[in-house]
């Protein structure tokens, strides 16, 4: 019997999404967004619920990620790609991901 390849799934559930390569997403419904200690716009992505509990993740205020927020609403289903990592311009600075933000119009939810 022959192996083949599995693809990787998305992370597993956590409070907070820390992605650290390419390749790396996440994917649900967009629950709300809130601002972070340092003012930036964040989504907080529902991922389903356990236990009766809310699965609630926090995506990160990365720039390249923020500048897709004024095309997404609350209910939209999205999937988030890590599309690639760049070295950061200046030494002790974080390396800078770059993302792809896809939507799913068939999957939107209303929350109460």
């Amino acid at each position: 019997m022959a192996f083949e390849d599995v693809e990787i799934g998305q992370e597993p559930f956590s409070l907070y999404w820390k992605p650290q390569s390419v390749g790396e997403f996440i994917e649900g419904n967009i629950y709300d967004f809130e601002r972070n200690d340092y003012g930036h716009k964040q989504i907080l992505l529902y991922r389903g619920e356990e236990d009766g509990d809310l699965l609630i993740t926090t995506l990160p205020s990365h720039r390249n990620l923020l500048r897709y927020y004024d095309n997404l609403k609350i209910g939209d289903y999205i999937r988030v790609t890590v599309t690639d990592i760049k070295e950061p311009a200046k030494e002790g600075q974080y390396p800078i991901n770059i993302y792809k933000v896809q939507k799913d119009n068939d999957r939107f939810v209303e929350f109460d």
